[in-house]
């Protein structure tokens, strides 16, 4: 059939296809099973097969496909039966390949079957593609399509009964869209069938250069008993569910990526030979895949609430065995995906390979001969929207077989060129290159980027939940062999970031020896770089913990295997773990002092007890009397990314006993188009013993949201935790979202009191580990954070902005009591008395009296704080304060700061002596701050300063900044401490800019006027000077570290009797603080010139960081930028190397806005030359001015100097000699000078680079005396380089060369004589 005059919209038939939109019906003969088990293993050579049963006798002389049993799906063998004994099948010729067909009794009288097919393709009724010359490369067959379609308002429904009918040289490879399926045969669009009214029983399919068998659109038929020989992609695809397969036999099914001579790397395509992806409610019995270029079968499984229909279905000789894989998909958090009833052997990459959102259970399935077993990596929620649910990876009676009595190592070593072409993306990590029972899982933010990058890893940040189960699993044989270590139970040497809590029971190794149940690879250090752990250890493999729940694993009644934290401390440098790393606060005392690691933590690594021994072979720890879990350490804060916390300590019971164990977080995981975006997320994964006491400091200030998380203890179990905050603050913590006060509230008082610490009872409110969840206190003197910590919370530490104050305030003696002294200070801050707290009173000595003290009254110094009530959850912004008093956000608590810093400066407060203040911590910003730019994440050098290191110097550096205090003082007058030059010009900025200070009673200057947010300002205003003169420039600026500095005044005209008075002109009721110059000063006119500022070289191929200045002539210093506002400048910028002349290189242009200088950055240098010249010419109109300016040589150098990596400096300097007194020329000279010293020493071939001269004169000649001189500058590049360009110039200086320049139309002779070198003589042989 070659077209369909089928109605517009009805399903595309196309060419060399029959449509089916009536009945069809095929029934052909069969007898018995369409496929049988090799009962014997078939050798290469051999010409008879050895069936597991006695096939029909209509089996003779009928074509049968022998099953791969290797690795390679093309092994399988196509051959006519020519004779048939028993269950003996004589061929037409010899096999070319293996094909097992053995079953082994294992030590537990269990058996396992590595066995072979022998399929029946022959059929008596043939529906075939018609094949020509080329055919094979067309790839071009016939196809049946079964679907419906309307005409003329009649609907016209296909239906098809296939049994018994061999399929052959059909399907259109190309077509795989699944709106115009070229399958073999598709059913598509036919929605639930009648039962029975279609299926596909007892049928072959044989040579298909598609899928075989679609349905798409159509549920509830019946497939099966069929085979399939060879496919590309998938033999059998549904796209819809509800359908039934039972006992097929798919074997030979091609990657498209490789068939034929393709190589088709950006194929990133993963099909399954059972193509299931979309297919829910499938059942699935019986059916065996043997020979598959990627997946046996791709499924995203059954859910596991629901009752199985799957059992007895089997995979052997495929690149996956059962793929669980969805890439991207996305659904309810809660949903738990299962493979159930699976048999997988040779498989060559992974048998179980999960990566899915939803939990994943793998539950009675056997897995022999497989390089790995089970991978499960389960993705979402991610860890950046701090989401969390408690996914889990779950293999549950199962069995594991190493190494089969068939398997060999010629076998586990063969490649196969699916293999090959996938390469190291596929599973390739075994212990030694040995076979694996199953890794732990894998718990991540977000799929990770297989194909395209290995199928093992994770591509993201780790989510924060997860957990393994492994139950009543059996492994056999897992020894060590000459083909590598065999190893039951391994962490994914991939999983660099964080390994989840894995839980075990029910476990039973046979012939297993106990070094070989288990395996925690070591970091990799390749991975301590700034691209990925920056400068240490990834967690991963140093943060595991194995809880084996009966004692399966560990003997007795179980334990914890834990990893080695401690590997390497202080030891390979490569991998920045040791005792440096520990944040400083934690290695001192509050004085100071240094402490001695062997008084707080002598001890390494994760903390153990006696019970724990070293297990080598495991690279692992077990304990068996302890406790442990993992804590997570979150931050919340937009930054979280930005910003580096780590190194983290985390010290188990501080003291003589102590352990500490180092944190990193996960690596960077950014993409930032060819750099590194060095972003790491703030979240870090411990592992803990429970009722135990933790120390923790981190090396940078700790998130000002910081979340805790306690994974899978009992709720018997806890930990305490004491952090260390840096600045006094108030920490509030919250458990679940609600507020727990902490252990000191004073109940009996009004607002946020706390009781003080008693010096006799110093742990009188600290929390101990049978307090509840959230039980909390702050403990000043070492600026610890205790907390109680337990699992099934979630525990929130929220920073609250507090100002500290301590303030002298008089009062009436009789009224000196601490409730007025709340009063005085919540008048002085514009808030409520609940929202301040004294900390402390001291009544002043009688002789500190002030001056407007009165008699009867008293000096007190109260300290004390000023913040926010505590809200009753995290999001409670403007509810009222769960202890009563006003709920203040950031903005509103500065405002009121700069209010009392105000009130006390300006005289206002009747009662305050002093203030002093520190200020309360900033939020972090509400949207997420810059990252790395493209210059900061280039570096990878270990010896550049990374992106982190500079981020924590700052941050630093802040941080000592906001614990200073700062005193106030009230001010008293104005002084003028630097005024103006006598003559300065018109419109030309002064050279000397006036500035003021302001003196408090005592004549001290006053640091700070107005808190630093809001400065006082000071103005300045012309006084005298010609009429209709301005004063140009920012009249008002703050006063700031002790002064009010001005940066750009002119005045507009010449003249004489200029002056200036300054004023404090904010707050608008600042006291009257006013100064005047007391001389004046004259203005000369201006003389307008250009110049050219432009670097000191430039590199060839880069733009020329230029621009032309407006200055004065004779000063040199700029003109005003309002001069141009009403002008129109236009111009010029011309260049010549060598001897050249003037290239037009940049116009320039400009209209109508005040101006200081034009750009003309944009200009690139394509050539090398030892002399380069600039020249600009402008004219501004209306003014009338025409200026023009020449550069100095230049000097542009190759591209590739540069980039010297190792390159040194050295000063050098030459004599220069000249016998009459020139003025002038001395920019000629350095001209020449660098002239001789380009083109006598090939100096851009060696790598070295000159900086341009700069020439000095003695002074005066003496009579029969030449005038000395020295050029000095600067010689850069490789040392070796620049020691041999300067011993060629030495060579080249022994006798006196000879320069020119031209001096009032003559050209006059110097010359150059003797090199120094770092300002000594530099003696050379010629």
């Amino acid at each position: 059939m070659r077209t369909c005059p089928c109605p517009l919209r009805s399903p595309n038939v196309g060419w060399k296809a029959m449509g089916v939109f009536g009945y069809l019906r095929l029934h052909g003969q069969v007898s018995g099973s369409s496929w049988i088990k090799l009962g014997a293993t078939a050798e290469s050579g051999s010409s008879t097969v050895t069936l597991a049963e006695a096939p029909d006798a209509s089996w003779l002389n009928k074509q049968v496909v022998v099953t791969a049993t290797g690795k390679e799906a093309t092994e399988s063998e196509v051959r006519v039966v020519t004779d048939i004994s028993g269950s003996t099948l004589t061929l037409d010729s010899p096999l070319n390949f293996q094909h097992l067909g053995d079953t082994h009794t294992l030590s537990d009288s269990s058996s396992i079957t590595l066995a072979g097919e022998v399929g029946l393709l022959t059929r008596n009724i043939v529906v075939e593609g018609n094949t020509y010359e080329g055919f094979e490369d067309d790839s071009f067959g016939g196809r049946i399509l079964v679907s419906k379609m309307t005409q003329d308002g009649t609907d016209y429904v296909g239906t098809a009964q296939f049994d018994g009918v061999e399929f052959r040289n059909m399907g259109q490879e190309g077509f795989t869209d699944l709106d115009d399926p070229r399958y073999s045969l598709a059913f598509v669009g036919l929605d639930a069938i009648e039962e029975d009214s279609s299926y596909v029983k007892r049928s072959s399919f044989n040579l298909n250069y598609n899928v075989a068998l679609g349905l798409i659109g159509t549920s509830n038929m019946m497939v099966e008993d069929n085979v399939i020989y060879f496919a590309l992609d998938s033999g059998i695809r549904d796209e819809t569910g509800s359908n039934t397969y039972t006992s097929n036999l798919i074997t030979t099914v091609l990657f498209l990526g490789t068939y034929g001579d393709r190589e088709e790397t950006e194929n990133l395509n993963v099909y399954g030979a059972f193509q299931l992806d979309n297919a829910p409610n499938t059942v699935l019995t019986s059916n065996v895949i043997a020979g598959a270029e990627q997946a046996g079968y791709k499924t995203f499984g059954e859910p596991c609430e629901d009752a199985t229909q799957w059992a007895d279905n089997e995979v052997h000789s495929a690149v996956f065995g059962i793929m669980s894989w969805r890439k991207g998909s996305i659904g309810p958090v809660t949903d738990c995906r299962r493979l159930n009833n699976f048999y997988a052997w040779r498989v060559s990459s992974t048998a179980y390979y999960v990566q899915y959102y939803a939990s994943s259970l793998v539950t009675n399935v056997l897995s022999v001969d497989n390089l790995l077993g089970v991978n499960q990596l389960i993705y979402k929620p991610g860890a950046l929207t701090h989401e969390y649910h408690a996914k889990t990876a779950t293999i549950t009676n199962s069995k594991f077989v190493s190494s089969s009595p068939s398997h060999s190592c010629t076998f586990q070593e063969s490649q196969t060129e699916i293999m090959s072409f996938y390469g190291n993306r596929l599973w390739n990590s075994g212990v030694d290159g040995g076979n694996t029972a199953l890794v732990f899982g894998t718990f991540m933010s977000g799929n990770n980027m297989a194909p395209k990058h290995a199928f093992f890893p994770t591509d993201t940040y780790p989510a924060l939940y997860g957990s393994t189960h492994i139950q009543d699993v059996t492994f056999h044989n897992f020894g060590d062999t000459s083909c590598g270590r065999d190893i039951a139970l391994m962490a994914n040497p991939a999983s660099d970031d964080a390994i989840h809590p894995i839980f075990v029971s029910g476990l039973t190794f046979h012939d297993t020896p106990e070094d070989n149940y288990l395996f925690i690879p070591r970091p990799n250090v390749e991975k301590v770089n700034p691209s990925d752990c920056v400068d240490m250890d990834c967690d991963g493999h140093r943060k595991v913990v194995c809880t084996d729940e009966d004692g399966s694993l560990l003997g007795g009644s179980g334990g914890t295997v834990i990893s080695q934290a401690e590997w390497e401390w202080d030891g390979d440098e490569r991998r920045g773990i040791g005792d440096y790393r520990i944040p400083v606060p934690l290695r001192q005392n509050t004085d100071g002092t240094e402490i001695e690691a062997a008084e707080k933590f002598p001890n390494k690594g994760i903390v153990r007890d006696n019970s724990c021994s070293i297990v080598s072979s495991w690279q692992a720890w077990k304990c068996t009397s302890l406790s442990h879990r993992m804590m997570i350490i979150e931050s919340m804060d937009t930054d979280t990314e930005v910003r580096r916390l780590s190194p983290i300590a985390v010290i188990a019971n501080p003291g003589i006993s102590g352990y500490v164990d180092l944190l990193n977080g996960p690596m960077d995981r950014g993409w930032c188009f060819g750099y590194t975006c060095q972003e790491r997320i703030s979240t870090f994964y411990a592992v803990l013993a429970s009722q135990e006491v933790y120390e923790i400091g981190m090396t940078s200030t700790p998130p000002q949201m910081l979340r805790l998380h306690l994974l899978h203890a009992s709720s018997s179990e806890a930990v305490v935790l004491r952090i260390f905050f840096p600045k006094p603050q108030r920490y509030d913590i919250y458990v679940d979202d609600v507020f727990v006060p902490p252990t000191n509230l004073d109940t009996s008082a009004s607002g946020y009191q706390l009781i003080p610490e008693d010096p006799s009872s110093p742990e009188e409110f600290f929390p101990t580990l049978d307090d509840a969840v959230g039980t909390n206190y702050f403990q000043r003197n070492a600026k610890l954070v205790h907390v109680v910590l337990r699992s099934g919370h979630v525990v929130d530490i929220k920073t609250t902005p507090m100002i500290t104050l301590s303030s002298g305030l008089v009062v009436n003696d009789d009224e000196f009591f601490e409730q007025n002294l709340v009063s005085n200070l919540a008048d002085l801050f514009g808030v409520s008395e609940e929202n301040i707290r004294l900390t402390n009173i001291v009544r002043e000595d009688s002789r500190r009296r002030l001056g407007r003290q009165e008699d009867g009254t008293v000096l007190v110094e109260a300290t004390g704080e000023v913040a926010s009530a505590p809200t009753s959850s995290l999001s409670g912004e403007g509810e009222e304060g769960v202890t009563g008093g006003e709920v203040i956000s950031y903005e509103k608590l500065m405002q009121d700061l700069e209010a009392a810093v105000n009130k006390f400066q300006d005289g206002s407060c009747s009662y305050c002596a002093s203030l002093k203040v520190n200020d309360p911590i900033e939020p972090p910003p509400k949207e997420a701050p810059p990252k790395a730019t493209q210059e900061e994440g280039s570096i990878t050098d270990p010896d550049g300063e990374l992106f982190s290191d500079k981020q924590q110097k700052e941050e630093a550096e802040k941080l000592e900044e906001s614990l200073k205090t700062t005193e106030y003082a009230q001010p008293s007058e104005v002084q003028l401490v630097q005024g103006v030059s006598p003559t300065v010009v018109q419109n030309v900025i002064f050279g000397m800019q006036p500035v003021v200070t302001v003196l408090d009673e005592e004549g001290e200057i006053v640091n700070d006027l107005g808190h630093t947010s809001d400065p006082w300002m000071v103005t300045v205003q012309l006084c005298g000077g010609p009429e209709g003169a301005e004063l140009k420039g920012t009249h008002t600026v703050p006063y700031q570290d002790g002064a009010a500095t001005f940066t750009d005044l002119s005045v507009s005209k010449p003249g004489d009797g200029y002056s200036l008075s300054f004023t404090v002109t904010h707050p608008s009721d600042a006291p009257a603080l006013s100064v005047s110059m007391g001389k004046t000063f004259s203005a000369e006119a201006m003389t307008p010139a250009i110049t050219i500022l432009h670097p000191e070289y430039l590199m060839q191929g880069e733009s020329i960081a230029s621009s032309v200045q407006f200055v004065d002539l004779d000063t040199q210093l700029p003109l005003d930028a309002g001069l141009f506002e009403s002008q129109t400048i236009v111009g010029e910028v011309l260049a010549k190397s060598l001897d050249g002349e003037y290239q037009l290189i940049k116009r320039l242009y400009w209209a109508d806005g005040a101006l200081s200088e034009l750009s003309f950055d944009d200009v690139i240098v394509e050539e090398t030359s030892v002399r380069y010249e600039l020249l600009a010419k402008v004219a501004v109109v209306p003014s009338g001015w025409y200026l023009e300016y020449a550069t100095p040589v230049l000097v542009v150098y190759p591209n590739h100097l540069e980039e010297q990596e190792d390159s040194i400096v050295k000063e050098v300097s030459v004599d220069i000699n000249r016998w009459r007194k020139q003025d002038g020329v001395e920019v000629q000279i350095e001209d020449e000078v660098l002239t001789v010293m380009m083109n006598s020493v090939d100096l851009m071939a060696q790598g070295v680079r000159w900086g341009r001269p700069t020439v000095e004169f003695a002074g005066k000649r003496k009579r029969g005396k030449k005038i000395k001189g020295k050029a000095t500058f600067t010689v850069t590049g490789p040392e070796a380089e620049v020691d041999k360009a300067l011993l060629q110039t030495c060579q080249m200086l022994r006798r006196p060369v000879g320069i020119f320049v031209t001096y009032k139309c003559r050209q006059w002779r110097y010359t150059m004589k003797k090199l120094y070198v770092e300002g000594k003589f530099m003696q050379c042989k010629g």
